[in-house]
C-alpha cells in the first residue's frame, strides 16, 4: 500500500470545492420548508424535504428539466423525503439554475 500526500497539490481544488459548497449553501438557505445537512468534508448536500414530498417525485421532475440529483431512497428506504445534491461538477451559474428549478419543483409538489 502506497500512502499519497495530497496536502501539497490539492490545496487549490479544496479551496475551489469549499467556495462552491459555501455558494450552494447560501442559495439553498433561501428555500423555505427544507432542512439542509451541510457536508463536513464531502461534496454533497443532503436535503430533507417536507414530509409530504418524496425524493423520488423531486427526482422525476428535475430529471425532466435537466437537473441531476439522487433521491434518498437510493441510500435508505427511511430517507424517502430526502435528496442528495452534489456541487462537485457544477459552476456557480449551474448552481443558480439548478437551485432555481429545485425551488420551483418543491413549490409545485406542495
Amino acid at each position: 500500500i502506497r500512502i499519497v500526500d495530497w496536502s501539497d497539490g490539492s490545496a487549490p481544488q479544496r479551496k475551489e470545492f469549499h467556495k462552491k459548497q459555501k455558494y450552494m449553501y447560501s442559495r439553498l438557505k433561501k428555500i423555505e420548508n427544507i432542512k439542509i445537512n451541510k457536508p463536513k468534508g464531502g461534496m454533497c448536500f443532503w436535503i430533507e424535504l417536507p414530509k409530504e414530498i418524496t425524493g423520488e417525485a423531486v427526482y422525476m421532475k428535475l430529471a425532466k428539466r435537466g437537473v441531476g440529483i439522487l433521491p434518498g431512497v437510493v441510500f435508505s428506504e427511511k430517507s424517502y423525503n430526502y435528496i442528495r445534491l452534489s456541487f462537485a461538477q457544477c459552476n456557480e451559474k449551474e448552481i443558480d439554475e439548478g437551485i432555481e428549478i429545485l425551488e420551483k419543483v418543491i413549490d409545485e409538489l406542495r
